[in-house]
């Protein structure tokens, strides 16, 4: 041990002075117990807890042992989502988990992620007679062993967060040869899926919490991948406690078809479509301050806030006078209201004009904004 150890706050650091603590506490115990009656038992006794107790916390704090019965001639990515109260329910099995993965490969369990780790378990197919036949696996830093023979690989445990920032845990892996290819993002997975992932059991509360809209995501939801074939079903597939209404927007020019998602009656966000190409995305527009982007910016903050984070945003104002911060690169993008610090002699060049950082001092965030 160093100082530079202490310094880094690296863990063995603290367990040295931990241990040094628990040691020296039950040197003083050790001496009071001297002065009672049987006192060898009181000191038996001192010297057998920390052993039950460090038992005990391995006990609670181990991976448990899991088995998965998956369908005959199953293949591709499995996703066992935890916690969910309406999953499907506890099973066990000679003591070990029991999870049953459905057709689509997707389960939710009523199981919580024991010790904060998991184990690879078991895992079987089962044919029609309940006849099971067990899966191998291997190791990640091996190479597959055989092209052609089914195994269990690409094994992987992680937590999210969904589109009211619920944090979920969940482990997937993949049944497959070496040849087959599946996708492996757990929210594409889960976007296909028949079954809503979400539990609406946990977004009843009219406590909406909030929702993050990055440059590529809106919740769990690829906007990137949205298009007017699949946007209803994923809007309902991410947001299934919304509510989503298709209607027709206005404008100068022609109208346009719109998307908006609600919740108690709360406008949260619209999503347009393409004047022209009513399958093409074209922008998410939100004015509701629960939605939060990927810099901490929301609705009703002022610009100069966000300017820390975003330093190379850019001004600029089209013939209506609404006021746009924006960067080249950047999906996100801002438009701004309140008092605006206009020039005497501005005029207008071609259909919008550039405008100085210094004329929006004080403005704040009307509308937080993705383009594709």
């Amino acid at each position: 041990m160093n100082v530079w150890m202490f310094i880094g706050e690296w863990w063995p650091t603290y367990l040295y002075f931990i241990s040094i603590g628990i040691g020296v506490l039950f040197l003083l115990i050790s001496g009071l117990t001297k002065r009672l009656p049987r006192f060898k038992i009181w000191q038996l006794t001192i010297g057998i807890t920390p052993i039950l107790v460090f038992y005990l916390f391995i006990q609670i704090n181990k991976s448990s042992e899991d088995i998965f019965i998956i369908q005959e001639n199953f293949k591709g990515q499995i996703v066992v989502i935890y916690g969910q109260p309406d999953g499907a329910k506890k099973e066990f099995e000679k003591d070990k988990r029991l999870y049953r993965i459905p057709k689509d490969g997707i389960l939710k369990t009523q199981f919580k992620l024991k010790g904060d780790v998991a184990s690879f378990g078991e895992y079987y197919y089962q044919n029609d007679q309940n006849k099971r036949i067990k899966l191998e696996t291997f190791p990640y830093y091996e190479s597959f062993p055989d092209s052609t023979k089914i195994y269990v690989h690409n094994w992987q445990l992680g937590n999210t967060v969904d589109s009211d920032g619920n944090k979920f845990t969940y482990q997937q892996a993949t049944i497959g040869s070496k040849t087959d290819t599946f996708e492996t993002d757990v929210f594409k997975i889960l976007e296909k899926s028949s079954q809503p992932t979400i539990n609406k059991e946990s977004i009843k509360s009219k406590d909406l919490k909030g929702i993050l809209i990055t440059e590529s995501k809106i919740g769990n939801i690829n906007l990137d991948d949205l298009n007017g074939n699949n946007i209803e079903k994923n809007l309902k597939l991410g947001f299934p406690a919304f509510q989503i209404k298709k209607e027709i927007g206005q404008q100068d020019g022609p109208d346009f078809i719109l998307y908006q998602v609600d919740y108690m009656n709360e406008e949260i966000f619209f999503v347009s479509m393409d004047t022209y190409d009513t399958t093409i995305v074209q922008d998410v527009w939100t004015r509701n301050p629960k939605v939060k982007d990927e810099y901490d910016a929301t609705v009703g903050l002022i610009i100069d806030s966000v300017l820390s984070k975003r330093p190379d945003l850019k001004f600029h104002s089209d013939l209506h006078y609404n006021i746009y911060a924006t960067k080249g690169n950047s999906k996100i993008e801002y438009r701004l209201n309140g008092d605006f610090k206009n020039f005497n002699d501005t005029s207008f060049v071609a259909n919008e004009y550039t405008v100085e950082k210094w004329q929006v001092e004080g403005m704040k965030i009307e509308y937080i904004i993705w383009r594709k």
